[in-house]
């Protein structure tokens, strides 16, 4: 289990690679990040999104796997593209895992915005790739975060969470205040 936002939860397979993450909705008992379960349920699209549903099944298997989150590129993970041939890296390749941006810059919150979740957006604008400028909505996801607060723009920042699809965009989830580094020193490059 590698994310928690009850009644959502997260798995990511041991071996890290693409496609390795799934949600799971309403599982028969609360999931503990950092264990390892057994799992048997339905897997369906919903809303977009693969979702184990329909639980029948689950045994806690003890610690899970110690792994790091997948670093990859904001243009990268908000990339929602129909590619039938798997021809593409997109943010489809890593739903549901557990994914860090190691280096973006606030763009825009949505403090003064009627929406109904809180959260930030982040793009990465480099001088060398300056079309490298997509942007991903870092989600406070069933409120993990609270209190919840806006951060300044233009402020740099590195975000681990878990990618998650909603209302017709990926986003990043952090799973606690953890997941959000202010300022980071390094301006990583990830593939």
């Amino acid at each position: 289990a590698t994310g928690i936002y009850a009644p959502l939860y997260y798995l990511t397979d041991d071996v890290q690679g693409l496609r390795s993450g799934v949600s799971v909705f309403a599982p028969l008992a609360p999931l503990v990040q950092g264990r390892r379960y057994l799992y048997v349920g339905s897997v369906q699209e919903f809303a977009g999104e693969s979702e184990v549903s329909d639980n029948q099944y689950i045994v806690d298997q003890g610690v899970g796997a110690s792994f790091s989150p997948v670093t990859a590129k904001v243009i990268t993970l908000a990339r929602d593209t129909c590619d039938y041939s798997n021809a593409l890296i997109d943010g489809e390749d890593y739903e549901g895992m557990l994914v860090k941006v190691p280096f973006a810059t606030i763009v825009l919150n949505t403090l003064n915005q009627q929406l109904p979740t809180n959260g930030f957006h982040i793009a990465q604008i480099r001088s060398a790739a300056p079309n490298d400028s997509s942007y991903i909505f870092v989600s406070n996801l069933n409120n993990v975060l609270t209190p919840f607060t806006h951060p300044t723009l233009g402020r740099k920042v590195a975000v681990t969470g878990v990618l998650h699809y909603a209302n017709g965009s990926f986003r990043i989830c952090p799973r606690n205040y953890a997941d959000i580094e202010f300022d980071p020193t390094v301006d990583a490059n990830p593939t």
